[in-house]
């Protein structure tokens, strides 16, 4: 094992736990490795499911949407390569790699929608220089951190997607007429697809599972003629190699998205943390408490990231969960892999037929995929908020927060007429649950004694 970084926190130097075959130093064989990064793309690919979205609610062409994919497949890669240097300032040095995350969605649409990608550029500045600044004070701010208020971040981070899963799941996208009873089947038949092996199979094959449901769907969806000829054409004309386009689009600036924006840098950031921690527990058999300082690299490369994404365009970029949890299940949490799945990502950015089929996909098929991942997300902010509820105050953080939160995407017309300063902090339901579970949770902390809630 190499010598112990700059850190002194004992978690950089961990005890592999006997269910891991490879820690965070060894390398495990090439053909392994390819073969497990090849698992951890799959995952991750739900994240071009998500910028897929994005690109057709701002109502960008196919090729401009199968562009920004291009882009995000760039800087997830270089996101994974960041995590995994093993000296200096910079990386968590735990399996823990970055994805197009659904926290910066609602923004993100806000910010297109209103300036273009340049407004959406700008703004995206912005949260990666929040992020370099806040990784420096991690450690200081603990306190807000408690896993109760990472629960509820990671819970509504996963109910923001439904607002653009669902529709595309009963085939109503454009807000307007009833569920159409073909993309309810073949989106039931998708989902079905990756259900199954993921719920049932104990192999390699739950792996997989995203993408068997997606050539399901594919199939279905020609099968119930949902698939214009055009778009076979599509991707039958596009190259399987070009070199990614690195489209610069300018720099604008709004002060009245600065509230949205940087709440979600907040939601990201919080849910970091709680990432950065589960990798931290996996990959050491001694863990007894998050490090903080091995976090805060961690978000300092996140906020390049983001810096990286404000330069070439798309999605905010935020923790991959599923990924983690990933690396658990197949027990390899090797850093190294993170310099594989890095490279692999790059190498797709060359690939355009490869981004083609997540540009033209059906929109029922696009749904349950959706669906599917956010599953997964929901599940794990619950899992967390049990951890964290231990008492009445917190058990009041979590239903408060939650309470009003919902209230913004099930009752919207009962914050139009708010005041303009107050509007940013209800652009979305997740900003709103962010602001409200530190808010109380800091509230409902006078009187106690000091303690570090995330030991719990």
């Amino acid at each position: 094992m190499p010598p112990p970084s700059d850190s002194t926190s004992p978690s950089d130097t961990p005890v592999r736990p006997e269910n891991i075959l490879y820690g965070v130093e060894d390398r495990p064989p090439l053909l392994v490795s390819l073969q497990l990064t090849l698992q951890h793309i799959s995952v991750a690919s739900a994240s071009f499911f998500l910028v897929a979205v994005f690109g057709r609610e701002i109502g960008l062409s196919e090729d401009d949407v199968g562009v920004l994919i291009r882009l995000a497949m760039v800087t997830m890669g270089i996101a994974a390569i960041l995590q995994a240097v093993p000296r200096g300032p910079l990386g968590s040095r735990r399996f823990c790699p970055a994805c197009s995350g659904p926290a910066y969605l609602s923004a993100s649409l806000l910010a297109a929608r209103a300036g273009g990608m340049p407004l959406l550029c700008g703004m995206m500045l912005i949260v990666g220089v929040f992020e370099l600044i806040a990784s420096r004070f991690l450690a200081r701010l603990r306190a807000l951190f408690p896993p109760e208020v990472i629960g509820v971040v990671v819970l509504m981070v996963g109910f923001e997607v439904i607002v653009v899963s669902i529709p595309r799941f009963a085939g109503c996208t454009d807000g307007r007429g009833s569920p159409d009873a073909r993309s309810i089947l073949v989106a039931a038949l998708a989902l079905a697809a990756m259900v199954l092996p993921a719920a049932l199979s104990r192999g390699r094959l739950r792996l997989y599972a995203l993408l068997i449901g997606v050539a399901v769907g594919y199939v279905a969806s020609w099968i119930a003629g949902l698939i214009p000829a055009e778009n076979f054409e599509h991707m039958a004309s596009a190259p399987w190699f070009a070199l990614p386009e690195f489209c610069h689009f300018g720099w604008k600036f709004e002060a009245a998205l600065l509230v949205p924006f940087l709440l979600a840098a907040l939601s990201s950031t919080l849910k970091g943390v709680g990432d950065f921690a589960t990798a931290q527990r996996i990959a050491d058999a001694r863990w007894t408490a998050p490090d903080m300082p091995a976090a805060g690299r961690g978000v300092l490369s996140l906020g390049i990231s983001n810096l990286l994404v404000g330069f070439l365009g798309g999605m905010g970029m935020s923790t991959a969960s599923s990924n983690v949890g990933l690396s658990l299940s197949t027990g390899a949490v090797s850093r190294i892999l993170l310099i594989f799945l890095g490279v692999g990502l790059l190498a797709l950015a060359f690939l355009p037929k490869i981004a083609a089929v997540y540009v033209l996909m059906p929109e029922p098929v696009l749904g349950a995929a959706l669906i599917f991942a956010q599953a997964f997300m929901i599940v794990a902010g619950l899992q967390l908020i049990r951890v964290g509820i231990t008492d009445v105050r917190r058990t009041l953080v979590v239903g408060l927060a939650l309470a009003f939160s919902l209230s913004v995407d099930t009752m919207p017309w009962l914050y139009r007429g708010l005041p303009g300063w107050l509007a940013p902090f209800f652009v979305s339901s997740l900003s709103l649950a962010t602001i409200l579970a530190v808010l109380l949770s800091l509230l409902f902390r006078i009187g106690e004694k000091p303690d570090s809630a995330l030991k719990r």
